[in-house]
């Protein structure tokens, strides 16, 4: 009986994922790379994964990639990394000529290959290094006639074999929607980002958008009470200038967002309470102003002149996981007021500011791989030890690179 011992190299994303299957054959077959038709038939192999690690600590060269917000712990990237492990692992088998597979490739069989849970760092018994760097799968099926694979899977959120789902785990590990990793079409597989907020609650954002048409069109008690908006400077004693830049600067505000908005609201309010010496009606005008400023519906007011917004206009767009920047608002000169903006929209100095609904999360760790695959005659679980390089593994393996039929039972399978 002749041992076919087959080795995957697969570079992804943050690690090189080198992958090793391994089965029993009856046949001597002769050395051979050409793809033969699948027939239906499959062989029972045994499948070893093994990672080598980011940052170059590997010596196939696997590089860490910088410049994420994410954790160290999240992206493996700590002075000794951490594997996280993988979960949903799908392989896709294929009979191919060429180097890699192509979207015209046929693959071998109408299924995928999927295998159980890679667990992170824990030495099981079938886990070959005590680094918990690669674990071990028995009875994995392969299609007769297998040459090459495309490799697809996860790493390990909080728990294995369950996905990210709550707000805080999608914002630390990351999520995507995968769709057509099942299917037998290549071109069906995707991955999609996931809106934080698909359809945003505005209640607090139109709250504020009305707070501030409020204060926006304060004028003085009165039947002819004056607008803030018909202030004008004075040409003779100089009086509203002050006044009217405050109006001019307060309806070109874009900043929606309670923090930013209650900044604005603040910092406006400090400037009344400085202005002295008005004439008669500017300052009902300020009265006025400052009145709808601390409306108590939206605001409450210190001794000290200190605003803090009430749960009606506070936490925006907090309350949909968003970012302050997200929020924004826009004065209508026609209807004179403000309204709050969830759609995309270009402001007045061409800023670009993306829908609230085109916020996603980060995304999550995912490995891909397009890989031939080489055979052996011998069983090499034993040259896979900690201290041995890639080079010297994948130097003791042969020229065979296809999956044969006429395969018998594993040793520890037979009756």
């Amino acid at each position: 009986m002749k041992k076919n011992f087959l080795f995957l190299g697969m570079g992804a994303m943050a690690l090189a994922t080198p992958l090793f299957l391994s089965s029993c054959s009856s046949s001597d077959d002769v050395p051979n790379d050409t793809p033969v038709p699948y027939t239906g038939e499959t062989v029972k192999t045994s499948f070893t994964l093994s990672v080598g690690l980011p940052k170059g600590n590997s010596t196939n060269g696997a590089k860490g990639n910088f410049g994420t917000r994410m954790g160290e712990d999240i992206t493996q990237a700590q002075t000794t990394p951490v594997f996280r492990g993988i979960d949903n692992i799908s392989l896709i088998p294929f009979a191919i000529k060429g180097n890699t597979v192509s979207i015209d490739d046929p693959r071998a069989g109408d299924k995928n290959i999927t295998l159980p849970n890679a667990t992170a760092n824990t030495l099981l018994t079938n886990q070959l290094t005590q680094a918990g760097n690669a674990h071990v799968y028995n009875d994995v099926s392969v299609p007769v006639g297998t040459n090459a694979f495309l490799f697809y899977g996860k790493a390990v959120d909080k728990t294995a074999g369950t996905n990210a789902s709550t707000t805080d785990d999608m914002f630390k590990y990351g999520t995507l929607t995968a769709d057509g990793l099942k299917d037998a079409t290549l071109s069906k597989v995707s991955f999609t980002p996931v809106a934080i907020a698909a359809t945003p609650k505005t209640t607090k954002g139109e709250a504020i958008a009305t707070y501030l048409t409020n204060i926006a069109n304060a004028k003085a008690s009165g039947d002819n009470g004056k607008a803030w908006s018909t202030v004008t400077e004075d040409g003779t004693s100089g009086q509203g200038k002050a006044l009217a830049t405050l109006y001019k600067n307060f309806i070109s505000m874009t900043a929606g967002s309670s923090k930013n908005v209650q900044l604005a609201v603040q910092d406006l309010y400090t400037s009344l309470v400085g202005l002295k010496d008005q004439t008669t009606d500017n300052q009902s005008i300020i009265e006025a102003i400052k009145t709808a400023i601390t409306n108590t519906t939206y605001v409450s007011a210190s001794t000290d002149n200190k605003l803090t917004f009430t749960d009606a206009i506070s936490g925006y767009p907090e309350d949909n996981n968003l970012p302050d920047g997200a929020a924004t608002v826009k004065w209508d000169n026609t209807d004179s007021k403000f309204t709050a903006n969830t759609a995309k929209s270009v402001l007045d100095d061409g800023t670009s500011i993306a829908a609230m609904s085109s916020y996603v999360y980060p995304a999550n760790l995912w490995y891909f791989v397009n890989t031939k695959i080489n055979t052996d005659d011998a069983e090499r679980n034993g040259d896979y030890v900690d201290n041995n390089s890639w080079e010297t593994i994948l130097g003791k393996y042969g020229p065979r690179g296809i999956v044969r039929g006429g395969q018998m039972p594993l040793p520890n399978q037979r009756q």
